[in-house]
């Protein structure tokens, strides 16, 4: 493997996947993967949004990515007061796994994969140096002229970049179980006293998952609070765990969480903070981002160009952030559940 690129890709999600599947084709690119067995805790729903991104630059959900049951409704439960809805939801049900996959062999044959983690970038005389410590140990430094830090909230890309980084990060956790039938579905969950953000339970094939956002000091044992009144109350079984995920998530809360980056170094995807700040869907910023950086490289301001791309979307996510009060103050929450607006109608 060569050890000079014109762009070194770090991380290996839904963003760099639509990133290096767009690239001009005479660009040599050097894609660091340093993600772990078992993903990374994500509902892997695809909102329509995300749809109709993927099929702007002209992809489509193969069959093989997507899984059973299909999405109609998702259950919206405050745990706290015993409050719930179902609300009408169109998503595609997809493998995560499967889906990053996918996206990531869709690149030209002048693009480089490295199973490693990067963990160290300096610069000199107008190159970027890039650090990665392989599976075998072994430490190799790689070159390029840009870099482009896709390695989502936990990354080192955006750390390298903004010593003086504010944004609010949680700590996500995921657990699968062995799917007892009657627990089938999808739902959001929401307990003030343990977590001032929320918390997820979803369906794939024969398994389901229990997962949520929480704060960092104290997040296993709010988890665990969650996972014991679903039980107790609500009567799911997760006697059966199969695997535990764990994860830093971001929620952008001002325009200046959400950053392209500086110089040579650009960011797409939740490492630039683009995510919402409601829901925690990322997918779809991942796919427009991606694209609108690729896109950019084709230009001759690559960094006016991104950019301008990037402006749009910091815009979506501050007009996404209105809607926050109605879910996470517990009183406008309760109002929204009992007044039943927008809820399925039984």
């Amino acid at each position: 493997m060569r050890e000079d690129y014109d762009i070194i890709v770090i991380g290996a999600g839904p963003a760099a996947g639509v990133f290096t599947a767009m690239a001009d084709s005479s660009l040599s690119i050097l894609k660091i993967d340093g993600s772990r067995e078992g993903g990374k805790p994500c509902g892997g729903l695809l909102a329509p949004q995300t749809v109709k991104a993927l099929k702007d630059i002209g992809l489509t959900v193969p069959e093989e990515v997507r899984v059973s049951p299909e999405v109609r409704y998702i259950r919206t439960m405050d745990i706290g007061t015993g409050r719930e809805r179902d609300y009408p939801r169109n998503y595609v049900n997809v493998d995560r796994e499967r889906f990053d996959r996918w996206l990531n062999t869709l690149h030209g044959e002048n693009t480089y994969e490295l199973k490693g983690s990067a963990f160290e970038i300096s610069e000199k005389n107008g190159l970027y140096y890039v650090k990665a410590r392989l599976g075998c140990g072994n430490e190799v430094t790689f070159t390029a002229r840009y870099v482009i830090g896709a390695d989502g909230a936990g990354g080192i890309t955006r750390r390298y970049l903004y010593k003086d980084d504010t944004i609010k990060r949680f700590v996500a956790l995921q657990e699968w179980y062995r799917l007892n039938e009657k627990d089938s579905g999808f739902a959001c969950v929401f307990h003030t006293p343990t977590s001032p953000s929320c918390s997820w339970i979803f369906t794939k094939e024969d398994r389901i998952a229990f997962g949520g956002a929480f704060e960092g000091k104290g997040s296993k044992e709010a988890f665990s609070e969650q996972k014991r009144i679903l039980t107790e109350r609500y009567g799911y079984d997760f006697s059966e765990k199969l695997s535990y995920e764990g994860c830093q998530v971001m929620r952008p809360f001002r325009k200046k969480d959400i950053r392209a980056g500086e110089n040579g170094i650009f960011l797409i995807g939740e490492a630039a903070g683009l995510i919402s700040p409601v829901t925690f869907e990322g997918i779809s910023f991942a796919v427009r981002s991606g694209a609108a950086l690729a896109k950019a490289f084709t230009k001759a301001d690559i960094r006016e160009t991104y950019e301008n791309a990037v402006e749009p979307l910091r815009e979506e996510i501050m007009r996404k952030k209105k809607r926050w009060p109605f879910m996470y103050r517990r009183f406008l929450r309760n109002l929204v559940l009992m007044s039943g607006y927008g809820a399925v109608r039984k």
